[in-house]
Formats: structure tokens, C-alpha cells, sequence
């Protein structure tokens, strides 16, 4: 009986860490809702999209649990709060238009650059902390790819690049969507300088993509570069797990 309860603790342990994290990131991005001027459907949208990020990360959770939580994970999470808070300036304030530049178009962007800083701070806290795991890993990928995914609509959205600019965004989905048809795909790699690097990449191209004074003229030829290096680094690992 003892161990059953022993057990169980351990479980719950890693899940109590989260919902005290997400408590905190949903507290901070309530209260930056509130004190920004903007639409309902502003901080609504952001709310909402942070919302639905709580519940897939407590929904898989516990079957990839570390053994805690942790600090790193607990960063993500507040990265996930800054992430939802683009989203909701995104799509919720009618601001990103072709042309705009008032001040919220700035704030989104150095949000976004916010979140791209704090992406170095959680790996360091999970190996300085001896609690990396692949549920941290994971999550911080996640995040990641969101991120990237709503500047690539963001750069369509303003003018900045044509719609071919979303597969930039789009391209993690697509390949988790291979995975469906290829499971070769589900292999794991190997951590990767050159995979991490062109991730920077990419969120800092659209952030300067989303930058009003940078014209289209440039930001089409940022974004084109920014979506042929993707390209090539899924390209090389696609072919990697298809030939192991």
C-alpha cells in the first residue's frame, strides 16, 4: 500500500509544478490583458489561445512526465504566456494590416523577441538543474514552432510577404502530419546545433519582417531566404530518418 501511495505521489508531483506554473503564466498574461489598451477580442484571443496550450500541456503531461517540473519548464510556460499575448495582438486588434505601424505592431514584435531570449534560458536551467527531459524538449519545440507560425501569418496578414510566406509556419505541422503516412518519421534525432540555430533564425527574419519600417520589397527576399534555409534543414533531416 505504501508503494502504491509512494507512486502516486511521484506522478502527481510533476502536475502540481505545472498547474502552479500555468496559474502564474495565466495571472501575468491576465494582467497584461488588462492593462494594455486594446479590444476585447484582444485579450480574449490571447487568453483563449493560452487556455487551450494549459490544457494540451496538463492533458500530456502525465505520460511523459520528468520527475519535476521544474524551472526551465516553468520559463517555457511563461514563454507560452507571451506567445498566447501575440496571437491575441495578431488576430484579436485589427492592427495587423498592410501598412501599419502604430505602437502595438512594435510591442508584438519585441514580445516575440522576448520569448526567442528566453528560449536559451530554459535549456540552460534543465541542464544546470539536472532536470532535462524529453517532455521539456518537447514543449519547448512546441513553443517554438507556434511562435514561428503566427509571425509567418503576421508577415502574410501586413502585406510583408505573399501567402507562400505560411509554410514557413507551417512546415513542423506538415511534417508531424507525414509522420501519419511515414512512420520512419517517428524516429528520434539527435540534438542539433544546426537545427536549433536556423529556428533562431527564422523567428528573428519575421521578426524583422514585422517590423514597420522594413519595407516589402526587402521583408519578401528575408522571407524567401528564411524559408529555403527551413527547406533545406527539414530536407536533410527527413532524409536522415528515412535512410536510418
Amino acid at each position: 500500500m505504501a508503494l502504491i501511495s509512494t507512486d502516486a505521489f511521484v506522478l502527481k508531483r510533476p502536475v502540481a509544478g505545472a498547474v502552479t506554473a500555468l496559474a502564474a503564466g495565466g495571472a501575468g498574461l491576465a494582467a497584461v490583458a488588462a492593462a494594455v489598451p486594446g479590444p476585447a477580442a484582444m485579450a480574449g484571443t490571447a487568453l483563449i489561445t493560452y487556455g487551450a496550450a494549459a490544457g494540451l500541456i496538463l492533458w500530456g503531461l502525465p505520460a511523459h512526465a520528468p520527475s519535476r517540473f521544474g524551472p526551465a519548464n516553468t520559463v517555457t510556460v511563461f514563454r507560452t504566456a507571451m506567445v498566447a499575448w501575440v496571437a491575441g495582438c495578431i488576430f484579436g486588434s485589427g492592427h495587423f494590416t498592410p501598412g501599419s505601424s502604430d505602437a502595438l505592431v512594435w510591442a508584438t514584435v519585441l514580445a516575440a523577441f522576448a520569448a526567442l531570449a528566453l528560449d536559451g534560458v530554459d535549456g540552460w536551467l534543465a541542464r544546470r538543474t539536472g532536470l532535462a527531459s524529453r517532455f521539456g524538449a518537447r514543449f519547448d519545440m512546441e513553443v517554438d514552432a507556434a511562435l514561428i507560425l503566427l509571425l509567418s501569418v503576421a508577415a502574410w496578414m501586413t502585406g510583408k510577404a505573399g501567402v507562400w510566406a505560411l509554410a514557413i509556419g507551417g512546415m513542423r505541422y506538415g511534417f508531424i502530419a507525414a509522420q501519419a503516412v511515414l512512420p520512419a518519421l517517428r524516429r528520434d534525432l539527435a540534438p542539433s546545433i544546426r537545427r536549433k540555430t536556423i529556428c533562431v533564425v527564422q523567428v528573428v527574419s519575421l521578426c524583422l519582417i514585422a517590423l514597420p519600417p522594413v519595407p516589402p520589397s526587402a521583408t519578401v527576399w528575408i522571407a524567401l531566404a528564411a524559408l529555403l534555409l527551413l527547406t533545406w534543414s527539414f530536407a536533410r533531416d527527413v532524409n536522415r530518418l528515412l535512410r536510418q
